[in-house]
């Protein structure tokens, strides 16, 4: 204990009566009741009271504002964590451990991709308008229609517990890739509906090819790009997902179709859908969407099942570099296999 603080010093023991004590490296004379003589012998002594309560209160500031600052990056550092998981999507399982079912566009279709035993944890499926309902169904051109309505789609995902089980979240993913835009402008209270039935956000993906891309021929888009961003933007935990149009042998993604991509994004998580046959063509050009952190890409193609040297080298390629890893969807007809095949 400090010399002096006992029942002589407080007492007015004449041991102690003019002599001073310290602790903690300050000084004190018994005789200055005020505190004026509270001071770090290494440091200019306080004039007063009041100054010593300023000297405290400005220390105090101090480790406040430092405990304030430690806080906020840790705080930035799970974030920017958390966006790099999932591909740039909050809440979901690594993206190459996914199994998707491609264009599931029928009931027969989604009836064999919902058997508890098929092993998919993902399902893509594509959106048209329907003339004859006046309403969404599913289908892909030039299919006009389809015996499936997306009414009908959303709600067996919900009584299977693909999506939407009451009992804990599912981080089953549902990519809706829409035909036009007006398959997606009669949907959207549709897909509101579903998303208030889930529990996990990020689970739903909003795809459409915006922009004209690697064609033989002239294949325009059918949506104002703009237009879209914005609508898919208003429902709430979806995860943009918007790519190029694709037609034909012509397999490169151009630079000036990536940069006019990026200047129309906004700044959020994406997930770039790509025809895996092009990547390596056009990796040169496309790398420069994985530029940032929140965005990702989703490779896909179910024609055939491409052989396990050209899907070796998209999977060493973007998941060999720890700043691409995890941060792709593999929609590759063959892939499961690959992947067993690494494993074994």
């Amino acid at each position: 204990r400090p010399v002096g603080w006992g029942a002589e010093g407080l007492m007015g023991g004449s041991s102690s009566r003019h002599q001073p004590w310290s602790w903690n490296g300050f000084v004190l004379r018994p005789e200055d009741s005020d505190l004026s003589a509270l001071r770090n012998p290494s440091a200019p002594a306080p004039a007063n009271l009041a100054e010593v309560k300023r000297w405290i209160n400005f220390h105090q500031k101090v480790v406040r504002v430092g405990l304030l600052s430690l806080l906020a990056l840790i705080v930035l550092v799970v974030v920017l964590t958390t966006m790099r998981q999932g591909g740039g999507v909050k809440g979901l399982a690594k993206p190459s451990s996914y199994t998707w079912a491609h264009a599931v566009n029928s009931k027969p279709e989604l009836q064999v991709t919902l058997a508890p035993d098929s092993g998919y944890d993902a399902i893509e499926a594509d959106i048209i308008f329907s003339e004859r309902t006046q309403g969404p169904v599913m289908g892909h051109p030039p299919a006009t229609d389809g015996d499936l309505s997306l009414q009908e789609f959303l709600e067996t995902l919900v009584e299977q517990g693909f999506q939407g089980d009451t009992s804990a979240p599912n981080s089953n993913i549902v990519k809706l890739d829409f035909k036009s835009a007006k398959a997606f402008e009669s949907s959207r209270g549709l897909i509101n509906e579903f998303v208030a039935k889930t529990l996990t956000p990020g689970t739903l993906f909003l795809n459409a090819d915006i922009l004209q891309g690697p064609c033989d021929q002239p294949c325009p888009a059918n949506f104002n790009p703009s237009e879209f961003l914005d609508q898919a933007a208003e429902v709430q935990g979806a995860v943009l997902s918007v790519g190029w149009t694709t037609g034909g042998d012509n397999c490169e993604y151009t630079e000036a179709m990536v940069d006019e991509m990026l200047r129309l994004l906004p700044d959020r998580a994406v997930t770039f859908p790509i025809k895996a046959t092009c990547l390596k063509r056009s990796w040169g050009n496309l790398k420069k969407l994985l530029h940032k952190e929140n965005h990702g890409l989703t490779l896909w193609w179910s024609q055939t099942k491409l052989n396990q040297d050209e899907i070796g080298w998209m999977y060493d390629t973007l998941e060999s570099d720890p700043g691409l890893r995890d941060r792709t969807f593999y929609d590759i007809l063959g892939f499961k296999e690959f992947l067993d095949s690494r494993k074994g």
